[in-house]
């Protein structure tokens, strides 16, 4: 493997010469190369095509020549650069023999620039993956366009962060030609992929909102080089994030569960919940993991008590779930809205909520209405809070909680960390949050996610629309399921089956049900029976449920692997085979383990798809056996049908 590096900078020549590391027979070469503009080229060359870092874009002209230093006399793999005492960058070559991976770490210092902006090239046929969720969600990100912002936790359309990404972001960028790319977590992350330059992603670090204004900006991360896609993932991920501690709830993972969500709304009541509850047994669905009551049960939003009025018996309601085989969870949130009289005055008084800079608390608008966010950084208000949870465990026997929310764009215009670090703001906001609310255990569920990988815990995907696009539709359901996988969130809960916009269609309804087979958990909202027109729904609904039953035992397997070493659940086609680039691609297919590949139809009024099957041998759900890699043009798979393989 080879890659070199070039610092373009006015009039200077310098080689700092050949370095050769074994195992990777790794060459190394810097020189200075004459150029009108003050910048620094660095060309990380692999066997599958190079990426080309434009370092110092934004360092004004009138800053003039860099000269160059040496941060260690003894140590040929430092090096440096300074542009006079305007910016200094340092370069540091290092070698991980163990995991074959060869390294540079980029740091960039400067006491007067508002921006410090580098950007990558890549070569056509090598494609970008991880990085943040995003709306219109593509597996790889390479065919997006991601305007400038802030590399926050939001839900797309941030107002009040400028954040176009969702619930789920790390600073961890990978390429399919072998590279990863990893920005440090305290860096003021600014992120843009092909708006204006094409085929670059521009990482940058910024004293502009929503960060903190920091007297030295700077900009640090490290590219690291393996043998492919694959190697380069597995060996440097684990370098940065931790590896899940255990499992979440294994009957939630295993069996269905059941949201109130989408076919009453926030109009439930003690008597709809039973009388729904009793409707899922009459249809025969008698093996279940939970039942989850949605918006509408509390008294007022924040309050965290039961409604008297709509639930004026909470303990026996749960009692009789329990008895009909459900255990019981409650839609909560870190909001405390205005009308929430005596519980805000509270929660005001004792400091609870967050603050600006001034010392004030300060409010937000969310979906329903004015509130006071809880300030999870805070331990006291943590503990205050989780405690009134715990009281309703106590006293109803509720079991545990979907946490809604917690992404920075929701949280008041800058507000102050109380015990979080000013560096990790605003993120580290959704981290504590996450954290806080973790001590509920292995049934809950949250939306949002920040260096959480660690945690045993289901992250959901943000609100999926009814529809069958890639805006968010039911084709942007397996790119975000690979999406969290590369980022490290094996446990990711899709969102309900058939999306949220209350009925879709019956074919779209099945085609998610098919879909969502294989994946980490299964939540119904929309309910078979609500379609009479097609009586076919619940058996086709029983047959998947059936089929996930049979494969139970890989479920397990998989999640054994993620606790054993981070792998995935659900993996990529490339998890396969990491050489054959017709994996690069795949976004509408996916693995279970290593053992399932599964292959839905994802459009409108279709009964047939082309499937790739890499290499190996494979058994399809009809009983051929195909010897991949190999095409299958024009595949059966009519409306009660999910393809699926496995491998032999």
């Amino acid at each position: 493997m080879q890659y070199s590096i070039y610092l373009i900078s006015n009039c200077i020549s310098l080689v700092l010469g050949f370095i050769s590391f074994a195992p990777l027979s790794f060459s190394h070469k810097i020189k200075h190369v004459r150029s009108e503009d003050n910048k620094v080229q660095i060309v990380w060359n692999t066997t599958k095509g190079a990426l080309v870092g434009n370092l110092g874009i934004s360092i004004p002209s009138v800053v003039g020549n860099a000269t160059t230093c040496r941060i260690n006399k003894f140590n040929s793999s430092e090096s440096c650069l300074t542009f006079g005492d305007y910016a200094n960058l340092s370069l540091t070559e290092y070698l991980n023999e163990e995991e074959n991976i060869q390294c540079t770490r980029v740091q960039w210092v400067s006491r007067y620039a508002r921006i410090l902006l580098d950007c990558f090239s890549i070569d056509e046929g090598i494609y970008l993956y991880g990085g943040g969720t995003i709306y219109n969600q593509t597996w790889p990100l390479s065919s997006q366009i991601i305007p400038d912002s802030a590399f926050v936790t939001g839900d797309y359309t941030s107002t009040s962060t400028g954040a176009k990404y969702g619930g789920v972001i790390e600073n961890y960028f990978l390429f399919s030609n072998g590279i990863a790319l990893h920005i440090d977590e305290d860096t003021p992350l600014f992120v843009d992929w092909n708006p204006t330059r094409e085929r670059q992603l521009c990482i940058s670090a910024k004293n502009e909102h929503p960060y903190k204004f920091r007297e030295s900006l700077e900009l640090k991360y490290d590219v690291c080089v393996g043998n492919d896609i694959l190697h380069v993932h597995k060996s440097t991920f684990p370098n940065f994030y931790e590896k899940p501690m255990g499992s979440p709830d294994q009957d939630m993972m295993l069996k269905p569960f059941w949201s109130t969500w989408n076919e009453f709304n926030a109009n439930v009541n003690q008597s709809i919940v039973i009388q729904h509850a009793r409707r899922i047994l009459e249809e025969g669905f008698s093996t279940n993991s939970h039942f989850e009551i949605d918006d509408g049960w509390e008294e007022c939003y924040g309050q965290n008590t039961f409604d008297p009025l709509k639930f004026p018996d909470p303990a026996g309601m749960v009692q009789e779930l329990n008895e009909l085989g459900f255990r019981v969870t409650l839609w909560t949130h870190p909001f405390i809205n205005y009308e929430c009289k005596e519980l805000f005055n509270e929660a005001f008084s004792n400091d609870y909520l967050l603050k600006d800079k001034k010392g004030k608390s300060v409010f937000t608008t969310w979906w329903h209405g004015d509130a006071g966010v809880v300030d999870f950084t805070n331990s006291q208000a943590k503990e205050w809070w989780t405690s009134r949870l715990k009281q309703l465990q106590i006293l109803y026997g509720i079991d545990a909680f979907k946490f809604d929310a917690g992404e920075t764009d929701r949280l008041p215009w800058e507000f102050v960390l109380s015990e979080g670090s000013e560096l990790l703001y605003p993120n580290d906001y959704t981290r504590a949050y996450v954290e806080a609310v973790s001590q509920f255990g292995g049934l809950i569920e949250v939306r949002t996610g920040r260096r959480s990988q660690d945690l045993p815990i289901f992250t959901r995907m943000l609100d999926k629309g009814s529809r069958w696009g890639y805006d968010n539709g039911l084709q942007s359901l397996i790119p975000s399921l690979l999406q969290f996988g590369i980022l490290g969130y094996s446990y990711a809960l899709p969102d309900m089956i058939g999306g949220n916009n209350y009925k879709p269609s019956a074919e779209l309804w099945i085609r998610w049900l098919q879909a969502n087979a294989f994946m980490p958990a299964f939540q119904f909202s929309i309910v078979p029976w609500s379609y009479p027109e097609d009586p076919q729904l619940t058996e086709i609904t029983k047959s998947i449920l059936a089929l996930r039953e049979e494969n139970w035992h890989e479920i397990l397997k998989a999640v054994n692997d993620t606790i054993s070493d981070g792998t995935p659940i659900n993996r990529p086609m490339f998890w396969v085979d990491p050489n054959d680039q017709e994996t690069f691609t795949l976004d509408d297919q996916y693995m279970l383990g290593d053992n399932i590949l599964v292959a839905p139809v994802l459009t409108e009024n279709s009964t047939s798809r082309d499937i790739y099957l890499p290499r190996g041998t494979w058994l399809s759900n009809i009983g051929v056996t195909y010897d991949g890699p190999i095409w299958l043009r024009s595949y059966s798979a009519p409306i009660h049908v999910l393809p699926y393989f496995k491998r032999l």
